[in-house]
């Protein structure tokens, strides 16, 4: 395959199917595995057989999968939108310094929170507080010095069924 050539497709790839008087050229899809009229490929110059590989619907679905929930662009999408995590920085960095200074949970709570959620007001407000609050076992127990447990296992397979924001 020196200077670029490329290599003639596998014979059971192309095939000719009579129908009637006239005779159809057709292909097999690389990924559904259906014989195929050559029309239903598209046309690709750097292609042996001068189509691509593919159907096109298998083409689409493919482009479909590549512009899913965890592509690059999805994700970049998903952190432009998310949240300031100012707050959530506010709460640990405090508690922190609380703690280093000796003061109890309960006290370095009330002073955490405050100073986390200090210039923000209706929702935005509301719901840090609440997510913070959700999450005051978790701070008490970093806080006690007790490790967070390891996060659970999450087989491959279970991965497909989370159904993620747009």
């Amino acid at each position: 395959m020196r200077g670029g050539a490329v290599p003639a497709p596998a014979e059971e790839d192309l095939g000719t199917v009579r129908m009637g008087d006239d005779a159809v050229a057709t292909r097999r899809c690389s990924r559904c595995h259906v014989v195929k009229p050559l029309s239903a490929f598209n046309r690709d110059r750097t292609a042996a057989a001068g189509r691509t590989t593919r159907c096109r619907r298998c083409l689409t679905l493919y482009k479909a999968e590549a512009k899913g929930p965890l592509s690059l662009p999805a994700v970049n999408r998903a952190v432009d939108g998310a949240p300031d995590l100012v707050p959530a920085v506010r709460v640990r960095e405090e508690l922190q310094r609380l703690r280093d200074r000796g003061y109890p949970f309960a006290v370095a709570w009330e002073v955490a929170v405050g100073n986390a959620v200090e210039g923000l007001y209706g929702n935005a407000r509301r719901e840090w507080l609440a997510a913070i609050e959700a999450m005051r076992e978790m701070w008490a127990e970093a806080y006690a010095g007790i490790p967070a447990p390891p996060l659970p296992f999450v087989p491959e397979q279970e991965h497909a069924e989370i159904e993620y924001a747009a």
